[in-house]
């Protein structure tokens, strides 16, 4: 991963679940980070550690892209770098407006499935061209906004 975290703290507080990441040398542009024992994100703060202002930003997931290559039951794309917390995110071909999830293969290629994880594979670009969006409610995606790439980051969720 192109993150390094030093410590995860999550707790309850009410109806709502927490967690704290400390995260340090966010280069890549495109880190997940999946909270612990959360169904869905409500919320996203970052901080930076040594001025207290927002030199990350953070959000739940929502990448998009165009297919370059056909392989059957699977998107690749070669510009892109998928991370490995991708696991279970949702990917829409906007194209052909058809859906899966999808499983990490490697950096460039995700396999798809159609319904849960467990179910067959699915060929949700079937051309190899298709523009694809990949969302979830249960993924953190940081980016660093400067060149201080080290801060906290906040989940709140249930």
């Amino acid at each position: 991963m192109a993150w390094g975290t030093t410590k995860k703290i999550f707790g309850v507080c009410g109806n709502f679940k927490f967690e704290f990441v400390n995260l340090t040398n966010v280069k890549a542009t495109q880190s997940l980070i999946k909270p612990v024992r959360m169904n869905r994100i409500h919320f996203v703060s970052t901080t930076n550690l040594t001025d207290n202002t927002d030199h990350l930003a953070g959000q739940t997931l929502n990448w998009s892209g165009t297919a370059d290559t056909n392989v059957t039951n699977e998107i690749k794309d070669t510009s892109e770098t998928f991370d490995p917390e991708i696991d279970g995110a949702q990917a829409h071909n906007t194209t052909d407006n058809r859906t899966a999830f999808v499983t990490y293969k490697d950096a460039d290629e995700l396999y798809c499935h159609k319904g849960g994880l467990a179910d067959a594979v699915y060929d949700l670009c079937p051309d190899g061209n298709e523009v694809y969006s990949i969302t979830s409610e249960r993924i953190v995606e940081v980016t660093a906004q400067t060149a201080d790439d080290s801060g906290t980051l906040l989940i709140i969720g249930g």
